[in-house]
């Protein structure tokens, strides 16, 4: 029976394969929550458990300028969703095969919505990667 989003977290914890600190208890801040609308910004992400692409400099970013940082987290969502089963066999790592194939993905979708002439041209996320799982279920 699949997780939802909590029961994953929680399990999750329970791994011993995973290497990251366990968090500190939060301090209850003394505040009101508010929000106040900020220019410039167009995305807040949240994480669980980490992210494909990582946000440390301000940036989010769909294929980072650093290959090894790209080839990491490919390689890390590669095994922890265990899609090996489902790539082809080619030469070199798979996450340079995976890799290939997100950048297409990326490409097929930058043409179709600079094309549209859209309000906010930027790819969801989770459009570009229901695509690559599509195409991994097709291989």
């Amino acid at each position: 029976m699949p997780f939802n989003l909590e029961q994953y977290a929680s399990w999750l914890d329970t791994r011993s394969d995973l290497f990251w600190p366990a968090a500190p208890q939060p301090d209850r801040p003394h505040a009101k929550p508010h929000l106040k609308r900020l220019r410039g910004v167009q995305a807040v992400t949240f994480s669980v458990y980490g992210t494909l692409v990582t946000i440390s400099g301000g940036e989010l970013y769909f294929v980072h300028p650093e290959k090894f940082i790209m080839e990491t987290a490919l390689d890390k969502t590669i095994q922890e969703f265990k899609m090996w089963q489902s790539m082809s066999r080619k030469p070199g790592k798979p996450s340079e095969y995976m890799g290939k194939m997100y950048e297409q993905i990326l490409d097929e979708a930058r043409i179709a919505r600079s094309s549209g002439g859209e309000r906010y041209p930027q790819a969801p996320s989770d459009d570009e990667w229901e695509r690559n799982v599509k195409r991994l279920i097709k291989n």
